[in-house]
């Protein structure tokens, strides 16, 4: 499976700078980035990161395919400081871990099986950045199908996953059987998410994998945005998760 309508730094700057949203952003914040990756930060030196504010406007790429539908409402899942909430306000924040949950996020929940199983399609519209994917890269696909399950037909999802989250706690058995080899190839790290990506049944509408910078722990390098048009993919919980710790 080939990348599909990924982030195009210049054409969609081009686009966003001109709108409200954008003018609203800025306004908050000294420095505005719009790489795909973050590897920008590192310029910025200690004492500036302490005094300016920065904020990267990146992933609002994917997450106007949501907000294009008008969804009532929008559930960010592992929303952490929610600040996405400020900018979208139909958007609601979920988030277990107690610092976020009893500051920032709307709802506090377990994103565990229980919790899969009791919303399945549930949400109009979701999201998840760098929450769900503390979780062995042979499970990748029971973390997509499993997000999937959560959306009701013809809603929209955006999920972003980071691949060295994944390889931390993927075992070098794991990896044997997966690669044939312990430490993987960038290369077939790629293959093998591809062939993962391409066996889930949704129409896709953002396909956006680049694991050249292994470690995006701000806006993940495997990012998905679908459609779900088919009532096969609401397939609930496998069996396999049972054995999974809570997706956050």
């Amino acid at each position: 499976m080939n990348n599909l309508n990924e982030y195009d730094e210049a054409k969609f700057r081009t686009e966003f700078d001109k709108s409200s949203l954008y003018k609203q952003i800025s306004s908050d914040f000294d420095i505005i980035l719009w790489d795909k990756h973050i590897k920008n930060l590192f310029n910025i030196t200690p004492r500036q990161s302490m005094g300016q504010r920065i904020f990267n406007v990146t992933p609002f790429y994917y997450l106007n395919k949501l907000t294009e539908t008008n969804p009532g409402k929008i559930y960010d899942i592992g929303c952490g400081w929610n600040i996405f909430k400020k900018y979208v306000p139909s958007i609601i924040g979920i988030d277990f871990r107690q610092q976020y949950a009893e500051i920032y996020a709307d709802i506090e929940a377990d994103i565990n099986k229980d919790y899969i199983i009791s919303h399945k399609e549930h949400f109009e519209s979701a999201f998840s950045i760098c929450a769900l994917h503390y979780h062995s890269l042979t499970n990748l696909e029971k973390i997509i199908t499993n997000f999937l399950s959560m959306i009701k037909l013809n809603g929209r999802g955006f999920l972003s996953l980071n691949l060295e989250r994944m390889i931390d706690v993927t075992s070098a058995e794991e990896n044997i059987n997966l690669f044939g080899i312990v430490n993987p190839s960038d290369k077939q790290y790629d293959q093998y998410i591809r062939s993962v990506v391409e066996k889930i049944p949704c129409k896709y509408l953002i396909v956006d994998i680049d694991v050249s910078v292994r470690n995006e722990y701000l806006n993940g390098n495997i990012r998905l945005v679908f459609e779900k048009i088919n009532k096969s993919s609401g397939l609930g919980v496998t069996p396999a998760l049972q054995t999974l710790p809570p997706m956050l």
